[in-house]
């Protein structure tokens, strides 16, 4: 994984929230290196590579249906009190 992940949860993550955010990159690290092994023992380099697509894949796939509107969106009421958006 190296430091990306670390890297893009700091810069996006309230503070809150990071502690969370570490322990469940952590848990997926540890996870993998568990499973790597033994799926490595039973399929091979090619299952691994596919195993570890498909989950990119899905992933991808979670990035573009739920968290499609994510970015900021500046509001003003103005001074009837109705929302706009700049």
């Amino acid at each position: 994984m190296g430091p990306i992940p670390f890297t893009h949860a700091q810069e996006t993550c309230l503070s809150f929230t990071l502690g969370l955010t570490n322990l469940t990159i952590f848990v997926s690290v540890m996870v993998f290196s568990f499973i790597g092994p033994i799926m490595m023992e039973k399929t091979g380099t090619v299952g691994v590579f596919v195993f570890f697509g498909i989950t990119s894949a899905m992933a991808l796939l979670f990035s573009i249906c739920v968290t499609r509107n994510t970015s900021y969106k500046y509001v003003e009421m103005d001074q009837v009190g109705d929302i706009s958006k700049v």
